[in-house]
């Protein structure tokens, strides 16, 4: 079935700070494109407060886009901070890159990339294979 991202909700180690927050999206997997913006959408540039460690750190959904996403497709998403402080995991060595990490049956959420550059790097050193993320995903069905 389609869906429509309505907001996402991150963990930063940041407590009451003040942080700008981005968020790109494109079609397709974010393997082989996490190097370079081109080809990314900006769907979310904001400022939220952090909420510390283990705690969740909402982007309000009046400063994201919402985007459709078909059911059957791939849709990447691009999560970024001006620090270096968005908490992902590191799973276990038999997990992939691009492997289901979690699912219902909506959506499922792969394996995926930490970068530890802002806005994207070509570095090899700024990027960090494979690492889930830590978040939230606000979503409804779609009936467009």
């Amino acid at each position: 079935k389609d869906i429509d991202l309505l907001a996402i909700s991150i963990h930063t180690s940041l407590d009451n700070v003040n942080m700008r927050v981005v968020v790109y999206t494109r079609s397709g997997t974010h393997v082989q494109n996490e190097y370079s913006i081109s080809g990314w959408t900006l769907v979310c540039d904001t400022f939220v407060m952090g909420q510390g460690f283990m705690k969740r750190t909402s982007i309000p959904e009046n400063a994201f886009s919402p985007v459709h996403v078909k059911g059957g497709e791939t849709q990447a998403f691009y999560v970024s901070l001006s620090s270096q402080s968005v908490w992902y995991s590191k799973p276990d060595d038999e997990v992939l890159l691009n492997d289901v990490y979690i699912s219902n049956n909506d959506l499922e959420v792969k394996v995926g990339t930490g970068i530890d550059a802002f806005p994207l790097s070509n570095s090899e050193q700024s990027h960090f294979k494979p690492c889930i993320f830590n978040g939230i995903l606000t979503y409804a069905e779609s009936f467009s």
